[in-house]
């Protein structure tokens, strides 16, 4: 087999892409781009001591092998950027990798294509199989370590333990990676939900309105952008904004050097659309169903975290209370939708977390990296 390609990647230096072919569709040409973090280094201090329950022999030499890998799917209007994450990640001596779906990020085309548009969920399979792919091969070339199969069917249906594969999804990638892991038994180690969007954020009494209308403008009208109200007040609390004239985000510690209160974690070269995506009936639609078949219940096989805050907080007027709440998902809906996920199912609620926990304030990331770490460990454990 040819050996893949991977070019540097806006990240910096750390990190390298790789192009995943997906075919085409109406639009064109559709691929996926998959993102690594290259070969482990010794972990920082900080980040060591936030994985400190993880695995033994953290870290390591350029090339160290692996104990278990771990993908990331982004959520809605988003791309990779949780570098704090993949450091995380090596710092407990796994192999890191995310993916920008089809239409997202770095996979983006503006000129032909429509942004983050799908109309069934189970598109994004291709992506993800072909992102397992080529993890395989490079798990193979980079550290000579077998995982039995080139693609994630076979591999999924290997009956020998394989090399451990984690699957991380954020918001609607928490969907995508819940429907996903119920579709391939048997291939993943674990599951890691940050703040999946598993039921939409409405009264029954407005579902019974809403959803015979989503279905019928999908029918007719699948692309037409839906005019919604939509505030700028979530991508205030991933920036760092605040007001004019303020020397300072209020509440932010003195002399403090956490990007939530300084600079924001959207680098320069931000691969996102500037505005939110429009909503659109087909994709809209798409949703509902996945949800639909959350809320008829999966059976994921491999253990399940799920990662939230401790509270929701909606308003029409920003207030400083959104820097430590979710304002874009209602956490009760996730908790009780975990119970239709599968037969192990880990809840836990950080106060103070925002919708991305792993975008919180410091001290809030620092507990949910070690919760993710002791997760980790559990779960190697039982291999």
């Amino acid at each position: 087999m040819t050996s893949r390609t991977w070019y540097p990647d806006p990240l910096g230096a750390d990190y390298e892409q790789t192009s995943l072919p997906l075919g085409s569709d109406t639009e064109g040409p559709v691929r996926a781009t998959l993102i690594r973090k290259t070969p482990p280094r010794p972990p920082a201090p900080g980040l060591a001591a936030q994985a400190a329950t993880a695995a033994p022999a953290q870290g390591g030499e350029p090339n160290t092998a692996p104990r278990f890998a771990f993908l990331a799917v982004h959520g809605w209007n988003d791309s990779f950027i949780h570098t704090e994450l993949a450091r995380t990640i090596t710092a407990m001596q796994g192999a890191f990798y995310a993916i920008d779906l089809r239409k997202y990020g770095r996979s983006l085309d503006r000129s032909r294509q429509t942004p983050g548009y799908i109309e069934n969920f189970s598109t994004y399979f291709a992506d993800l199989d072909a992102a397992w792919e080529a993890i395989a091969a490079d798990l193979r070339e980079t550290y000579g370590i077998e995982t039995r199969a080139d693609s994630a069917a076979p591999l999924a249906a290997n009956s020998a333990a394989p090399f451990p594969l984690f699957l991380y999804g954020h918001s609607t990638g928490g969907l995508t990676a819940s429907l996903y892991a119920d579709a391939r038994p048997g291939l993943l180690a674990g599951v890691v939900l940050n703040s999946p969007w598993l039921e939409l954020q409405l009264t029954p009494e407005l579902q019974a309105v809403a959803r015979p209308a989503v279905t019928a403008l999908a029918s007719h009208w699948p692309r037409q952008a839906l005019d919604l109200f939509a505030s700028d007040f979530y991508a205030r609390t991933v920036t760092a904004w605040k007001a004019p004239g303020l020397p300072s985000i209020p509440g932010a510690p003195p002399h403090t050097d956490d990007p939530f209160w300084t600079t924001g974690w959207i680098p320069d070269f931000d691969t996102r659309v500037s505005n939110p995506f429009p909503v659109r009936p087909g994709w809209l639609r798409a949703v509902l169903r996945g949800q639909d078949r959350v809320a008829a219940g999966l059976n994921i096989d491999a253990p399940i975290l799920m990662l939230t805050s401790a509270r929701s907080y909606f308003s029409r007027s920003w207030s400083e209370e959104m820097r430590s709440a979710d304002i874009v998902l209602n956490v009760e809906q996730m908790w009780a939708r975990a119970a239709k996920l599968g037969r192990a199912v880990s809840i836990v609620k950080f106060p103070g977390a925002i919708h991305d926990v792993v975008f919180s304030r410091r001290s809030v990331r620092t507990e949910v990296f070690r919760t993710l770490g002791r997760f980790i460990t559990g779960v190697l454990g039982e291999q």
